[in-house]
């Protein structure tokens, strides 16, 4: 898949301010957005997804771990490249460059509160958003997806909202018999249903239907546009991943480690 080498100028809002409490035990106090898969964390593979397509205008509605997610990008920089400093006065003088792409990119952190739910963290970014349209995802979906495409059905589209459907994977083997004779396994097929993605393209225009923070995007935003006949889909039948679980974190380690993850559609 090509890369978008030219930068887009739509924002993307990825929600990062959960607490993450099935993985409470695996984090080890770090929220959920910094648990790493290789050696970077997962808010920044998502970003680097977004960010092969153009996208590099980031808004980070923060809540649980803010302070912990903004170090690590004030560090970045000196965790990734060369350097000296001066002591006497601080100065830096850096020897190696970030790759391209990251050199555009611009992070907009908001301070959302830790109680907000996720339509509220949504209506938080509303000032900072100024495009027609906008991008939306969570801090822990990973996938394949030309999200560069998704982004241009939606515009070419009437629907206030564009959203990522991905086919459902079973966690059980399924069995296939004739009486009482088994004739094979299929271990953990997908399945028909499809499921929400969670990757977004909303028209800004929504945000002025979020009454406050108590607004929970996925129950009281989404079902009642989905009445309305205002949101379409843009199936994905490739790889996709959540990262819900610890077992879900070894799943997207070793995947990463065998050179090849299907999410890393960036060189480098």
């Amino acid at each position: 898949m090509e890369a978008s080498h030219e930068p887009r100028p739509y924002p993307v809002v990825i929600l990062c301010g959960g607490l993450g409490l099935r993985m409470r035990e695996f984090t080890d106090g770090r929220p959920k957005a910094l648990v790493q898969i290789g050696a970077r964390p997962v808010l920044w593979h998502v970003m680097k997804l977004y960010s092969h397509f153009g996208l590099r205008h980031f808004i980070l509605p923060l809540g649980h771990g803010a302070d912990q997610i903004i170090g690590w990008f004030e560090r970045y920089l000196s965790m990734t490249t060369d350097f000296t400093i001066r002591l006497s006065d601080g100065a830096h003088t850096f020897h190696t460059m970030l790759p391209d792409d990251e050199r555009g990119w611009n992070v907009t952190f908001l301070h959302a509160g830790k109680s907000t739910e996720t339509g509220g963290r949504l209506l938080r970014a509303a000032p900072f958003i100024e495009e027609e349209h906008f991008l939306a995802t969570y801090a822990d979906g990973l996938c394949d997806a030309d999200l560069g495409m998704e982004l241009d059905q939606h515009i070419a589209s009437q629907a206030d909202v564009t959203l990522l459907s991905v086919k459902l994977t079973s966690t059980f083997g399924i069995l296939e018999s004739d009486g009482r004779m088994l004739l094979g396994f299929d271990e953990k097929p997908r399945t028909t249903c499809e499921i929400n993605g969670g990757f977004f393209v909303m028209r800004r225009s929504i945000l002025e239907e979020i009454q406050g923070d108590d607004v929970i995007l996925e129950k009281d935003l989404l079902p009642r546009l989905a009445e309305e006949g205002r949101i379409q889909v843009f199936p994905h039948d490739g790889f996709w991943h959540c990262m819900d679980t610890p077992k879900h974190v070894q799943d997207l380690n070793r995947i990463w480690y065998t050179g090849s993850a299907p999410w890393k559609l960036w060189g480098g």
